[in-house]
C-alpha cells in the first residue's frame, strides 16, 4: 500500500518478470496487487463551506464481504457521479494478515494497476480514487447506474436470448483484457457485474467489478508446446460457492484463468434458469455438502440429463429461452475437466456471438505499455546522443533520427502516477 502518490513498492518485492508482457520487464513490479493502491487523506465534502470533493447522494448497498457499505456520491473535481466503498479501517488493515480471500486494498490495487495499463477499459470498473480517515477508507471507482447484473434480472425476468448473448460476450470481454494482463479475478457472478443505464446495443453495457479475490498469475518457466504458461493457484476456496471452480473444492492447485471460465459458465447458466423457476437455482457447490445434489449431478451427468430430471415442461421452456448454439458453448465453459474449457479468447470466437459481433463495436486491440515520461526522457536523450555521435562521422551523410519516443499517451500518463 502506497500513501500520497509515490510509487515505491518494498524492496523485497521488487520481481523483475520478462516473460509477462504486462510491465516493461526495467519497472519491476511487484507481485502483490495491493501494493499497487495508492490511499490519499479522504476529500469529503462540505457544503457549507464548498470544500472537499466527494458528496454522499445516497446508500446503494451493503458490502457484506468487506463489512461495508456503497454510496453512490458526487465528484465536484470530474462533475459527475461515483461509487464509493466505505468499507471499516481495522477490516483494511487486518485482511492481509489474516487468510480471508477478500483483500480490499487488493481490489483497488487491481482496478489501478488496469487503468494503468490502458485507461479506461471497455468491461472493466474504471479506478478513480482511494481515501482514508481515522475510522474508514473510501474506495471510489466509476458508478454505473444500472445495478449489478442479479437486479437487472429481477427487473427484466424475460430476457431475450439475445440480451443475454450480448451480456455474456462482455464479460468474456471484460475476462479476456484482465488475462491478457496476467490476472484472474476469481469471484465472477452475477452480482459483481454492473450495468451501465440505459445502454444501447451497440454499446457495452457490462463492467466487472469487485476484484478482492484477484490474484496475479505467476509465469511457468517449464512450460512446453500446449502447457499453461502460468503456474497453478494454490488451493483454497474462492468466489461464491455456486459460481466456484469444483477443482477449488479439493483444495488442489488449480488453473485460475479457467476457474474464471467456469465462473462465466455459471452466470450464463444462472440467467438463464433462474428466470423459469427458483427452485432450479444451484444454492451450494461444496461437494461434501448434502444441499449440493444437484450441482453434483450437473457435473456429474452433463446439463442435458439435468435439464431432463426436472421434466419435459423445463427442457421445452430451456429451449424456448436458449438455442442450440447457447447451449452449446454453456457445456463448453462449465466442463468438469478445466482443460477441456475454452480460453475467454476461445470462447469469444464461439458461433453463438456471430450476430452480437455485427451489433457491438469491435473489441479494442490490447495494446503494448507505452513507456512512462522519464523512460521516454531517457529514450529522447539516447536518440540525440545518436543522432549527433551521427553528425561527428564525416563520411555519412545525416539524415533525421528515425527513433520512435513512446509514452506520450493517456497510457503513459496513467502508469506514471505509479
Amino acid at each position: 500500500m502506497l500513501l500520497g502518490e509515490s510509487f515505491a513498492p518494498p524492496a523485497q518485492r521488487l520481481q523483475y518478470d520478462q516473460r509477462m508482457d504486462d510491465l516493461p520487464w526495467f519497472l519491476g513490479h511487484p507481485w502483490e496487487l495491493s501494493d499497487y493502491a495508492i490511499v490519499r487523506p479522504w476529500q469529503g465534502y462540505d457544503s457549507q463551506t464548498g470544500q472537499g470533493r466527494y458528496e454522499f447522494v445516497r446508500h446503494v448497498c451493503a458490502a457484506k464481504a468487506n463489512r461495508g457499505h456503497v454510496y453512490c456520491c458526487y465528484d465536484h473535481k470530474e462533475k459527475k457521479h461515483v461509487a464509493v466503498k466505505v468499507v471499516p479501517k481495522e477490516f483494511v488493515e487486518k485482511a492481509p494478515d489474516t487468510r480471508d480471500p477478500e483483500q480490499p486494498l487488493g481490489d483497488t490495487g487491481c482496478l489501478r494497476y488496469l487503468t494503468m495499463l490502458n485507461g479506461p477499459a471497455a468491461n472493466i470498473a474504471t479506478w478513480i480514487d482511494c481515501g482514508r480517515n481515522l475510522k474508514s477508507y473510501f474506495f471510489v471507482s466509476e458508478f454505473a447506474e444500472g445495478g449489478d447484473m442479479f437486479q437487472f434480472l429481477k427487473s427484466k425476468p424475460q430476457v431475450p436470448e439475445e440480451t443475454l448473448k450480448r451480456l455474456i460476450y462482455q464479460i468474456l470481454e471484460g475476462v479476456r483484457f484482465i488475462h491478457h494482463y496476467g490476472i484472474v479475478h476469481l469471484d465472477l457472478s452475477v452480482e459483481n457485474v454492473l450495468m451501465r443505464h440505459n445502454c444501447p446495443p451497440s454499446q457495452n453495457c457490462a463492467i466487472l467489478i469487485d476484484f478482492g479475490h484477484a490474484q496475479r498469475l505467476r509465469p511457468n518457466p517449464t512450460a512446453g508446446p500446449g502447457e499453461s504458461p502460468y503456474l497453478p493457484i494454490p488451493g483454497g476456496s474462492r468466489g461464491k460457492a455456486m459460481y466456484r471452480d469444483p477443482v477449488m473444492w479439493t483444495n488442489t492447485p488449480y488453473d485460475g484463468p479457467k476457474a474464471d471460465i467456469f465462473s462465466v459458465g455459471m452466470s450464463l447458466f444462472h440467467l438463464l434458469t433462474v428466470p423459469l423457476s427458483r427452485n432450479y437455482m444451484i444454492e451450494r457447490t461444496n461437494p461434501f455438502d448434502t444441499e449440493a445434489v444437484k450441482f453434483r449431478y450437473l457435473m456429474t451427468n452433463g446439463i442435458e440429463q439435468f435439464f431432463q430430471s426436472f421434466g419435459s415442461d423445463f427442457v421445452s421452456a430451456v429451449n424456448r429461452r436458449m438455442s442450440p448454439a447457447g447451449m452449446d458453448l454453456l457445456k463448453h465453459l462449465i466442463k468438469l475437466d478445466p482443460q477441456e474449457r475454452p480460453t475467454a479468447e476461445e470462447a469469444l470466437g464461439h458461433y453463438w456471438f456471430n450476430s452480437v459481433r455485427a451489433a457491438l463495436a469491435p473489441p479494442r486491440p490490447l495494446p503494448p505499455l507505452e513507456l512512462p515520461p522519464a523512460a521516454a526522457a531517457a529514450a529522447a536523450a539516447d536518440s540525440r546522443c545518436d543522432s549527433m555521435a551521427k553528425e561527428r562521422r564525416p563520411t555519412a551523410a545525416k539524415q533525421a533520427p528515425t527513433t520512435m519516443v513512446r509514452g506520450s499517451g493517456s497510457g503513459s500518463s496513467a502508469v506514471a502516477g505509479c
